[in-house]
């Protein structure tokens, strides 16, 4: 049983909160509320939906049902929309 749980662990770590792609934004030196901002966060948002993609992907390989939230952030990248399924 450890073989299955350990490898979906190391999957979950790979996808990031709203927080952190907030924090990567910002570290790269853009300012929320601009165009730059919501560009970024539109790009990580897609790149976090990929891992997650990747981690579904993963799951059902290992006979698990996968449940995954993706969150997209607003235009202003302000906010985000997640869903669960």
């Amino acid at each position: 049983m450890r073989y299955f749980i350990i490898p979906a662990l190391g999957l979950l770590g790979a996808c990031a909160t709203p927080q952190d792609m907030a924090s990567s934004c910002q570290t790269y030196g853009f300012k929320p509320g601009t165009d730059s901002y919501a560009q970024c966060m539109q790009k990580e948002a897609h790149a976090n939906n990929q891992r997650r993609e990747h981690m579904r992907a993963k799951l059902r390989e290992m006979g698990r049902p996968p449940e995954v939230t993706h969150c997209q952030a607003d235009m202003l990248g302000t906010g985000f929309q997640c869903s669960t399924f």
